[in-house]
């Protein structure tokens, strides 16, 4: 009975201290390459300077041992093979970053018709022509609406459409929304109930095979980006929220910094992934809070984590993480729409609450505009407003809003 009780008493203490700690962030840097409009397999120029691009950025990852997660379409790997001969070239871009020891690649399901029938099950193994072995994430899915959304059919193998093999996920990452207004933006690690609404896709299902990892607030690294510079300052926010005691020490908690390819031929758009990579390392090189992790070690530092603290799963909202003393419910109705989202000069508020007053909050929380809706539809202007993530009040009901 003494030892039952000593043995009771050691799992209570080592328990508490592990919320006795700030909790880590983990961050990697996500890339996506499109199909439509891209050109990467019928122009050699076009994938040579993606190619060379994405090298440099490569170097940089590896000085600063970053961590990286490529999420391809079947255009960017038809152009590996053709451009490098990348079934046969040990030195192709695809096999360099798979070797390189900080990358992971993840197959994306795009389409084009009618040449471009290859879903992710044939991306997959497309991949694996180049000599590649990818992962079982899909890297990027419609969450909503809700009765348009497609990720609950990678509960089961993904069979190709052509090569007729099997696929089957095991991370889902990216909920993204029409013209991304209203993403599937959190910190955390569950797995969703079903696709039939927002309160299920955040209800944790412990039978389900999928678990949903986060991306935090999502930053992008665009070409109308004009400045990173509130990139920078969301993740140092971040990490003095966490070292502050503002964010729960009982939530795990993922963020990714994306950019896309087809950026990569803008004027400074390597300078701007050089300045937020040189924020990011000052952070990690500078305390124990930020830590490198592609999306495959998200899940297993979680595994760990949740055996170790007995918590099955982690959920905490962009918009919490913006204002913490807004603290967002997940599963509350939204009856207003931001369009578009994000947004350049301005954005129209969409509600039938007429009468109410809106409020903005930058990201430290201090209201930057108020007024009141007078229409069903209000335009906007934030052609003067820094770039950045706000949050947009009406009632008790909050959207988050990306200015560029």
């Amino acid at each position: 009975m003494k030892t039952n009780l000593l043995l009771t008493l050691l799992l209570v203490f080592f328990h508490s201290m592990s919320f006795s700690q700030t909790p880590k962030l983990y961050i990697n840097l996500g890339t996506h390459n499109e199909m439509v409009g891209e050109t990467w397999d019928t122009d050699s120029l076009a994938y040579i300077g993606a190619r060379d691009s994405l090298l440099i950025i490569l170097d940089k990852m590896q000085s600063i041992n970053g961590k990286w997660n490529f999420q391809t379409c079947s255009k960017f790997v038809l152009g590996a093979l053709r451009w490098e001969d990348a079934a046969t070239n040990p030195s192709d871009l695809i096999e360099t970053f798979y070797t390189s020891g900080i990358m992971q690649i993840d197959p994306r399901n795009k389409k084009q018709a009618p040449l471009y029938n290859y879903n992710i099950s044939d991306v997959y193994h497309l991949l694996d022509s180049c000599g590649v072995t990818s992962t079982h994430t899909v890297g990027g899915f419609f969450y909503s609406p809700f009765n348009n959304e497609d990720w609950t059919p990678y509960r089961n193998p993904v069979i190709g459409s052509v090569y007729h093999l099997p696929w089957q996920a095991e991370i889902i990452w990216g909920g993204g929304s029409p013209n991304h207004v209203s993403d599937a933006n959190d910190y955390g690690v569950w797995k969703p109930k079903d696709g039939d609404s927002q309160t299920n896709f955040y209800t944790h299902a412990p039978d389900s095979n999928l678990w949903m990892i986060g991306n935090g607030c999502a930053p992008v690294i665009s070409d109308t980006t004009t400045s990173v510079q509130w990139i920078v300052n969301l993740i140092n926010k971040n990490v003095a929220d966490l070292e502050n005691g503002l964010w729960p020490n009982d939530q795990f908690y993922a963020l990714t910094v994306m950019f896309n390819c087809r950026d990569l031929d803008t004027l400074n758009t390597l300078q701007k992934i050089d300045t937020v990579l040189n924020a990011i390392d000052a952070l990690v090189q500078g305390g124990n809070t930020l830590e490198w992790a592609t999306i495959g070690e998200k899940m297993d530092l979680f595994t760990a984590w949740s055996q170790q603290t007995s918590i099955a799963y982690s959920q905490w909202s962009c918009d919490d993480a913006l204002n913490p003393e807004l603290s967002l419910s997940h599963n509350s109705t939204v009856s207003f729409q931001l369009f578009p989202n994000p947004a350049l000069t301005s954005t129209t508020l969409s509600t039938e609450q007429v009468g109410e007053t809106a409020r903005l909050y930058n990201y430290t929380g201090e209201i930057v505009k108020e007024f009141d809706i007078k229409t069903t539809e209000t335009i906007i202007d934030l052609l003067n407003f820094p770039a950045g993530m706000y949050v947009m009040q009406l009632g008790e009901q909050r959207l988050k809003i990306q200015v560029l």
